[in-house]
């Protein structure tokens, strides 16, 4: 009876503390586009910064179909109104130092954006197709869903090595007294929202592989998320060993 008892005890906080960080991530999204709302709005420039190279490469994927990036960068304007900000590359292209990693895994948001813009009438003042409000606030969405995941693997590894009851507070402290908390609510389409995600589920996923190690798809898929981490932010390299 007594174990029965600890059992529940344990499942219940494992539920608590799932809600716990949905309701967190929520709240970040929430507070990110209440904030937009407040300052930019829909008509300004929402993609600042840095995430202007990252977001560059979806209409170009989804649009163009082509990975040259001049006229994304001529929306865009990463380094001013030059559709070559970082130089030319190979057959004329224009260059991109920042990878393509973090416009992979927002995709979907993206995709998501993209629908909703075509089917609604724009404004006169709007954005081209591929770079308005829809595709913005969608693919912002969705990077924040996947932090959320990630704070979620986190937790759950922490809970696997120092206990449940110590890995949630620490994952909670992990998101909101660190720069984790400025690159999610004020900047989620830099590189580092979406590394909390590939990189906790690397490191999941490996921790899982000394568990289990003759589980061959497990080895497989650690070493995909490797790259992936690799293919979104290259200073978290050393993380690989």
């Amino acid at each position: 009876m007594e174990q029965q008892a600890r059992d529940v005890g344990w499942q219940e906080s494992e539920l608590w503390h799932r809600r716990a960080l949905a309701t967190l991530t929520i709240g970040i999204v929430a507070v990110h586009f209440i904030g937009i709302s407040l300052t930019t709005g829909h008509d300004g420039p929402m993609v600042q910064g840095d995430a202007r190279s990252y977001f560059a490469y979806l209409p170009s994927i989804m649009l163009d179909q082509d990975l040259d990036l001049q006229n994304q960068f001529s929306v865009l304007k990463p380094e001013g109104d030059s559709g070559y900000p970082f130089g030319v590359g190979q057959h004329n292209r224009a260059i991109n130092p920042f990878p393509i990693g973090p416009a992979l895994l927002w995709l979907p948001g993206y995709t998501v954006g993209l629908g909703v813009d075509i089917l609604r009438a724009p404004g006169p003042a709007e954005a081209p197709l591929g770079y308005g409000a829809g595709v913005v606030w969608a693919t912002v969405g969705w990077c924040l869903l996947l932090v959320g995941v990630g704070a979620e693997t986190s937790r759950r590894l922490a809970g696997s090595m120092i206990g449940v009851r110590q890995a949630f507070p620490a994952t909670v402290m992990a998101w909101l007294a660190t720069p984790a908390l400025y690159y999610t609510v004020i900047t989620p389409l830099y590189s580092h929202a979406i590394a909390w995600f590939a990189t906790s589920l690397m490191l999941w996923l490996t921790w899982c592989c000394s568990r289990k190690p003759d589980r061959t798809s497990l080895w497989l898929a650690a070493g995909l998320s490797a790259g992936l981490v690799i293919a979104i932010r290259l200073q978290d390299a050393p993380l690989l060993f």
